[in-house]
C-alpha cells in the first residue's frame, strides 16, 4: 500500500513487488487466483506514489495473460499505464518465451518468474519447492536462459536450492 511503500523506499529498497498475495492479505479471499486485475493495478499506482523512486513490479495475476498474448500485452501496458509500475511479473516457464518476447517488443519490462510458481497451486497438487532433482534443476536452468532471451528484464526465481539459483545467476546476464 501507499504508507508501506513510502517507509520501505525512505529505507532504501530498491524494489517492490505489488504481488497478487494481496488477494490473501489485503482482501481476505482464498488464494492468490483470486485477486482482480483491477484491485493490483490500484495498488501498484499506490505503492509507485508511495515509493517513487523504487523500481515497481507489478504482478500480473491469475488469467491477466493466460488467456491469448493479445490480452497479456494490453493487459501489461494497463500495468505501466493506470498501475504507474516499473515492469510487469509473470510466472512463466521456457514456454512462455514467446509471449515475453511480444511484451518486451510492446516496451512491457518483463520480470520472468520460474521456479515455484503459486497461480499453480491448484494445478500441481498444493505448494511445492522446485529444482530438487537433477531434470528439475536443469529445466529452471532452461527456463531461466529461454527468458532472457526473449527478452525478460529480471529473473525472480522462487523456492529452489541454493545451488539452482546459484547456477541460474552464473549462467544468465540478467539481474
Amino acid at each position: 500500500d501507499y504508507t508501506t511503500a513510502k517507509w520501505l523506499g525512505r529505507a532504501g529498497v530498491p524494489v517492490l513487488l505489488v504481488g497478487d498475495t494481496a488477494a490473501e492479505m489485503t482482501l481476505g479471499l482464498p488464494g492468490t487466483i483470486h485477486c482482480p486485475l483491477d484491485i493490483l493495478l490500484a495498488l501498484t499506482a499506490a505503492v509507485k506514489r508511495g515509493a517513487p523512486d523504487c523500481l515497481i513490479m507489478g504482478d500480473m495475476p491469475f488469467m491477466s495473460y493466460q488467456a491469448s498474448d493479445e490480452e497479456a500485452v494490453r493487459n501489461g501496458g494497463r500495468f505501466l499505464t493506470e498501475g504507474l509500475a516499473d515492469a510487469v511479473k509473470l510466472e512463466v516457464d521456457a514456454s512462455w518465451a514467446g509471449l515475453v518476447k511480444k511484451l518486451d517488443r510492446a516496451g512491457v519490462p518483463v520480470v520472468a518468474h520460474i521456479g515455484s510458481r503459486p497461480q499453480r497451486v491448484k494445478h500441481d497438487g498444493g505448494y511445492r519447492s522446485a529444482g530438487r532433482t537433477a531434470a528439475q534443476a536443469k529445466q529452471i536452468i532452461e527456463d531461466a536462459l529461454r527468458m532472457e532471451d526473449a527478452g525478460a528484464s529480471m529473473l525472480l526465481i522462487e523456492a529452489v536450492p541454493e545451488e539452482v539459483a546459484q547456477a541460474v545467476v552464473e549462467q544468465t546476464t540478467v539481474p
